[in-house]
């Protein structure tokens, strides 16, 4: 998954699902795409708490105010529980797998690093 499908993805999400304001869309778009630039050529749904971590300490050195702070970590919280909630419905066995090989399939793919 690049950048702009991530970022296209989530925002889609929070448009059509929860319904939030053009301005927190637009508040959630910029916090990505500097997040992503932040991350370099890494895949975003790849990054971590060591990226996130990263990416917030620059924003403290920046002067950051924490309540813009705060909103980055809800964005992050929610792109990562979109991404797991998709993964989880991607890794669901149907009756041809048993939940062994469910659970097998699903330690193959990034999510189960």
């Amino acid at each position: 998954m690049n950048n702009d499908e991530l970022i296209a993805g989530f925002i889609a999400y929070k448009t059509i699902e929860v319904g939030l304001s053009d301005i927190t869309l637009e508040t959630y778009q910029h916090i990505l795409r500097e997040f992503c630039l932040s991350i370099g050529e890494s895949d975003p749904a790849g990054a971590g708490e060591t990226e996130i971590r990263a990416y917030i300490a620059g924003c403290w050195d920046r002067g950051v105010q924490p309540s813009t702070v705060r909103q980055q970590i809800s964005c992050f919280t929610g792109v990562f529980q979109t991404l797991a909630a998709r993964w989880f419905h991607s890794a669901q066995p149907d009756d041809s797998h048993s939940n062994a090989e469910a659970l097998e399939e699903a330690s193959q793919t990034d999510c189960g690093r």
